[in-house]
């Protein structure tokens, strides 16, 4: 609802979004629109790489996947999580990831590891899993996304 400027409603309104707001806390405007959508690029983002691209193992081996992370402006907290194997089997690898949300300082690098092991049970195969890293701090950078990809070869 849009109130002239001048309006007592305007005024009475303003006052129940303060009331409401609380102390020292101004209150929101209004929505004007669509939805804004986290903005990508400059420092509201980061990047994100994955070292090998691709490994092969055999049964009672594992191999390490180093997902690297450069921040590009503010700290930032990024949730780094496995997102999807390819093809689902009825034994897949086992994987272990020891840290899920990575710190990233202003301009600064981290990075998680992904372990991925081999049984005799484990399907031979190659797997495509994909990894993808959220930015759950807030701020300008709230809910960006990158992902990469990355082969096991088991054989």
């Amino acid at each position: 609802m849009k109130f002239p400027t001048k309006s007592s409603s305007a005024v009475a309104a303003t006052m129940i979004l303060m009331a409401l707001a609380g102390p020292g806390i101004p209150p929101a405007a209004p929505s004007q629109g669509a939805v804004k959508q986290p903005p990508t690029g400059g420092q509201c983002d980061f990047t994100m790489n994955v070292s090998p691209s691709s490994a092969t193992i055999t049964s009672g081996q594992s191999v390490t996947f180093r997902i690297a992370l450069q921040n590009l402006g503010a700290g930032r907290m990024i949730n780094v999580g496995i997102t999807s194997i390819s093809p689902q089997t009825k034994s897949e690898p086992t994987f272990h990831q020891p840290a899920y949300d990575i710190w990233l300082p202003a301009n600064g690098t981290g990075a998680a590891q992904i372990t991925e092991s081999a049984s005799d049970n484990t399907v031979k195969g190659t797997y495509t899993i994909t990894v993808q890293g959220k930015d759950t701090m807030g701020g300008c950078g709230y809910g960006v996304t990158h992902s990469v990809t990355y082969v096991l070869n088991v054989t």
